[in-house]
């Protein structure tokens, strides 16, 4: 990207309005006329995505703060996108031990047996993925619909 780049999304940082560097702003993906960077603002350490798209006729863009690094977005780009049936699955986690996570947080002196003040047994690494039971994310079996999206 040029220094006197012609987005003004990347040219300067959105929080502290310090000038990016070049070596600031990288590109992250690339598809046919969409472009996504990643711009890290060395002055107050912010990050910024942003998203343009080149159309005959003009530029469009779209910025989000972010404290994603630049290779944390880079890796994030090449994964598949979450379905519907892990966000369910990941909901249920979060409702059935939401009073636990936060009993720990806010008592410390609250112990599980391990030196971690939760333990989050249920959720799947990003890495490993959803644990499968059946074909399906482990805590969705119950949502009441098939794979095909039906009435089960």
């Amino acid at each position: 990207m040029p220094l006197n780049s012609s987005y003004p999304l990347l040219s300067h940082c959105p929080i502290c309005h310090a000038i990016y560097a070049k070596e600031d702003v990288r590109l992250v993906e690339e598809k046919s006329q969409a472009r996504l960077y990643h711009s890290a603002c060395a002055a107050c350490g912010h990050g910024l995505l942003a998203y343009v798209l080149e159309i005959s006729g003009g530029v469009s863009s779209l910025g989000l703060v972010t404290d994603a690094s630049g290779m944390d977005c880079v890796r994030m780009a090449g994964q598949l996108p979450i379905g519907s049936e892990e966000c369910m699955a990941f909901h249920r986690v979060i409702a059935d031990q939401s009073r636990d996570l936060c009993r720990r947080l806010l008592d410390p002196s609250i112990s599980s047996g391990s030196t971690q003040p939760f333990s989050p047994g249920g959720f799947p690494s990003i890495d490993s993925g959803p644990e499968l039971v059946e074909g399906r994310p482990k805590g969705s079996e119950n949502l009441g619909v098939d794979m095909s999206g039906k009435p089960a």
